[in-house]
């Protein structure tokens, strides 16, 4: 998978690990993207281009606010208040694709690193 839709769903993961674990948890950014794209993959068609279109447009809102770049290309911080935004938002949709990629980004955490469950 190229493109612009695995460069965002890492943008995101590497915030939310941030956020919801901390510092440490951005250096496996990469292979928990991987583990949330695998999660993509199997998911049905019918849920596939929801969170497609979703993704992408979570990716271009930076670009209506006013930051001129795509949410990926971000540094760490803006994305963190780009993604903040989008999680206290009003719109339902717009919780909810957050709240996917918080469940998925801190489960591929623990999964891939069962010595930080323990301390």
């Amino acid at each position: 998978m190229s493109g612009v839709f695995p460069k965002a769903v890492r943008a995101i993961t590497e915030a939310v690990l941030l956020d919801r674990i901390g510092p440490e948890a951005v250096a496996l950014a990469g292979p928990v993207s991987g583990f949330v794209l695998g999660q993509y993959s199997r998911m049905p068609d019918y849920l596939r281009l929801p969170v497609l279109t979703l993704t992408l447009l979570c990716d271009s809102w930076p670009l209506w606010l006013g930051f001129w770049r795509p949410l990926h290309r971000l540094p760490l911080e803006q994305r963190r208040l780009v993604i903040a935004s989008w999680k206290r938002s009003r719109v339902g949709f717009r919780r909810s694709l957050i709240k996917f990629y918080e469940s998925l980004a801190v489960y591929g955490w623990a999964a891939g690193c069962p010595e930080h469950l323990n301390g």
